[in-house]
């Protein structure tokens, strides 16, 4: 069983993160007015981390600047949804989605590319622009799986409804925006997690 302290020591190492920031990651998504990470009791009563609790502190550990933005940065990038398709519901949001693809992670197995096609390094990027008004420009996000990353989703802001296959992609969409932000995280970093939940 992966409680949420073991999920952020974990997560720590595997992005090369201190482990104290992303503790107060994990803290700062359980002190959230709504629930955000699974919590109850301690010790052996500790509450098992589920692939949604992954997926939330890793978007908040990835997409945040700032420790104390952790909660912004998980509703900024986990409520974007796929390019050209909207849900309501919000099954088809980011964080939805990448605890999904967290779980079909954990149960893969490591039989490498097809023969003569190169593998995918990345897992999943977040694009955005630096600004003091983040409301005013989109964010983007890049979902990869498949050994060579060959099934993708690029899921962005309401009212975005251009693919996005790249960083250069974005800031040629933006070239008025200044200082563009880009975070990825590795297929291997996020095989680390869905193996450990």
């Amino acid at each position: 069983m992966l409680t949420s302290h073991r999920l952020a020591e974990m997560l720590a190492g595997v992005l090369g993160l201190p482990p104290e920031t992303v503790r107060q990651h994990l803290r700062n998504l359980q002190a959230a007015e709504r629930s955000l990470i699974s919590a109850k009791g301690r010790g052996r009563g500790a509450a098992a981390m589920t692939p949604l609790d992954a997926a939330r502190l890793l978007l908040a550990a990835a997409g945040a600047d700032f420790v104390k933005d952790s909660v912004a940065a998980l509703d900024a990038f986990g409520d974007l949804h796929p390019i050209g398709r909207r849900d309501p519901g919000g099954a088809t949001a980011l964080v939805s989605q990448l605890a999904a693809l967290l779980t079909r992670l954990a149960t893969e197995t490591d039989e490498g590319p097809p023969p003569g096609e190169r593998p995918s390094n990345l897992g999943l990027s977040l694009i955005s622009v630096a600004s003091v008004d983040p409301a005013r420009y989109p964010r983007v996000a890049i979902l990869r799986w498949g050994r060579t990353g060959s099934g993708a989703v690029s899921f962005a802001t309401a009212g975005w409804e251009q693919p996005v296959i790249s960083v250069a992609d974005y800031a040629a969409r933006m070239q008025h925006a200044g200082l563009i932000r880009e975070r990825h995280v590795t297929r291997f970093a996020m095989e680390r997690i869905a193996r450990a939940l």
